[in-house]
């Protein structure tokens, strides 16, 4: 999706005015993220997942 396009689309979705250069810089900060996202296994998200749910299972029974 275009700078342009995510614009539109926070302000069509969210009704917040986020200028183009904002979304250009959260866009770059998040990018190499993103691409590591797409790199990973199946199999290692699906373990961080797992743990996480688990993890927060744990912290409700605490409760």
């Amino acid at each position: 999706m275009s700078t342009p396009g995510i614009h539109s689309h926070m302000n069509q979705i969210y009704v917040i005015d986020v200028s183009a250069e904002i979304v250009s810089r959260i866009t770059d900060k998040i990018l190499p993220t993103a691409k590591a996202w797409q790199n990973c296994s199946l199999d290692l998200i699906y373990l961080k997942y797992s743990l996480k749910e688990q993890y927060l299972m744990l912290l409700i029974m605490a409760l």
